[in-house]
């Protein structure tokens, strides 16, 4: 939602300087910025959201392989040993088939010296047939011959060819060329039996599947969202995507509104199309689609430095009751400042600027169907040094005077007129209660909450709060008495960092001790966190058992699109496809 700019300088926690907060705040986005990249007709952020920010608050190891030389060495085949070949000797007889050749010869006496036979490498394993290389002569072994009278030979018969009958041939062997040697396998049994399946995993359940009751999206009016009839279609094709079933739609912004019927003057934006009622138009849509929307209203802020278009309306709150006319319901600090950072704001201790705004939102109720109203900036500004120091409007000072009987100025830490500002927001906030009740039956009544700083354990801790005791909101207090419904902390913290996301869970925690009969949610900034990290607060505050959680915003969905890194939709489907998971 909305800040000053004083809340838009510093959206985190850090040591305060003069004017400017540390907090990150969502209540003064700048007006106007520039559009960022758009992937389709889905409202993009027009600026970083630190502007419009509202109160506040990621080769293999390569095994080198062996180098060739590192390579173990395979043994090159060894070709089988050749064959000695005969010398050449006399006629021999007739071949006997399936018998050796036989060779008649002298029988000298002879003594044999065999040459060394170097040993016989072993035979490769066998292969598949390929061409023999052509083998080469061994020599043969030298004979040692002993000198002895050589007998002639006697001469035999000739020995005739003997005939085998055929039953006594030995029968062919066929050769067959070599074969690979079979890789032998482990035995299997007969039959194993068949593995089971598998179970599927389940299926990853987001925290917004179901759960919490209230799954909820700020949009806001300062960029593109709900402008035109097509950004509205996105938006509830998105917020469906999403399983969003609330939508806190800006519909009161500084003192305009985007609608045609209510006390407060239509807007002048010009992305407003002329005859266009962006509010009636996201109702109808919605409601066909059982989304539920409640008007946003901003009841204090009503001028900003960095409105680009011209604010010409007679009856804007401005130009009726700005700074310089007869009636000026801008609140002042105690040096006489009119500009809270880029804000100029009503001061809420002036009776007739108060009255002004619960009129305002009570027409706008009574013309419009909405299922609720929320209040947001509904305090004093973030002040100047460690005392609040604003509510120094005449007619404010004036009512204070009256009611304590006092005619001296009182001073910024004068203890009473803490207290009386203090009880001024707390007026407003149940006087709009009663007019919202009063002109719709069953409409929800919530704020938008400050959590600035570390989160408190107890409701007496709350008093000793920056919240409490520097903006004077005592949201716990409307909570109790039964003057809201609904409380929807601003709970921006950076989950990034260990103490913000302490205090993100310690706020968390303490809304929830504190709610009575009301209900809490948790709103986070997306635009401060990646989608993991949204994701992982989404998660906690469903674990806790919140009533629900409320994303700011619809506009810039996460630290990406913020920083100008990632386009709008894709930030957007990646972001719903977390929350949501998958359905079963």
């Amino acid at each position: 939602m909305t800040e000053s700019p004083v809340d838009a300088a510093l959206k985190v926690d850090a040591p305060r300087e003069p004017v400017q907060r540390a907090e990150q705040t969502l209540e003064t986005p700048p007006e106007e910025q520039p559009t960022r990249v758009q992937v389709s007709e889905r409202a993009q952020p027009a600026a970083p959201l630190a502007e419009a920010a509202r109160e506040s608050q990621n080769q293999p190891v390569l095994t080198p392989e062996a180098s060739p030389a590192q390579q173990p060495t395979q043994p090159e085949p060894t070709p089988p040993p050749p064959r000695a070949q005969a010398a050449a000797a006399p006629p021999v007889e007739p071949r006997l088939e399936g018998k050796p050749d036989v060779q008649q010869a002298p029988e000298p006496e002879i003594r044999v010296t065999p040459a060394p036979v170097p040993p016989q490498p072993r035979p490769a394993p066998p292969q598949a047939p390929e061409p023999r290389p052509v083998s080469k002569p061994v020599p043969r072994p030298q004979l040692e011959i002993k000198s002895a009278p050589v007998r002639p030979l006697e001469a035999k018969p000739a020995v005739e060819p003997k005939t085998l009958k055929p039953a006594e041939a030995a029968p062919a062997v066929a050769l067959k060329p070599a074969q690979p040697a079979a890789i032998q396998e482990e035995p299997q049994p007969a039959s194993l039996p068949k593995p089971e399946p598998r179970p599927e995993p389940p299926p990853v359940v987001g925290p917004l599947q179901s759960d919490p009751a209230l799954r909820g999206l700020w949009v806001d009016a300062f960029g593109p969202g709900f402008k035109t009839p097509g950004e509205v279609d996105r938006l509830i094709q998105d917020a469906r995507a999403m399983n969003i079933n609330t939508l806190f739609v800006q519909a009161v912004k500084r003192g305009d509104c985007y609608c045609d019927n209510s006390l407060f003057p239509r807007t002048e934006d010009p992305a407003v199309p002329a005859g266009f009622d962006p509010l009636a138009d996201v109702l109808a849509k919605a409601g066909a689609q059982g989304i539920r929307v409640h008007a946003w209203v901003i009841p204090t802020a009503v001028a900003n430095r960095a409105v680009r278009y011209p604010v010409t309306h007679p009856q804007h709150v401005v130009n009726a009751h700005g700074e310089g006319t007869e009636q000026d319901w801008l609140t002042r600090n105690a040096a006489g400042a009119v500009w809270a950072g880029n804000d100029q704001q009503l001061d809420l201790g002036n009776p007739e600027a108060r009255a002004y705004v619960v009129e305002g939102v009570r027409s706008l109720t009574a013309a419009y169907g909405v299922d609720g109203v929320q209040l947001d900036r509904v305090r004093y500004p973030d002040p100047s040094g460690a005392v609040q120091d604003w509510g120094y409007n005449a007619g404010a000072v004036a009512a204070y005077q009256a009611e304590t009987g006092t005619a001296e100025m009182p001073a910024p830490a004068d203890a009473r007129w803490i207290t009386w500002r203090r009880e001024r927001v707390n007026a407003l906030v149940s006087e709009v209660a009663q007019a919202v009740r009063g002109a719709r039956a069953g409409a929800v009544m919530s704020v938008a909450a400050i959590t600035y700083g570390a989160g408190p354990g107890s409701r007496d801790a709350f008093t000793r709060t920056r919240t409490y005791s520097e903006v004077l909101q005592d949201w716990p207090s409307w909570l109790a008495s039964g003057q809201v419904d609904l409380v929807v902390m601003m709970n921006y913290k950076r989950e990034a960092r260990a103490d913000q996301a302490r205090d993100f869970d310690t706020w968390n925690r303490f809304a929830a001790s504190v709610k009575g009969r009301g209900q809490v949610a948790a709103g986070t900034a997306l635009y401060l966190n990646t989608a993991a990290e949204n994701l992982a607060q989404a998660r906690r505050v469903v674990e806790l058992g919140m009533d629900g959680w409320v994303g700011y915003s619809y506009r810039t969905p996460e630290l990406g699109v913020e920083e100008g890194r990632k386009a709008g939709d894709q930030a957007f489907r990646e972001l719903s496809s977390l929350l949501v998971g998958e359905k079963p």
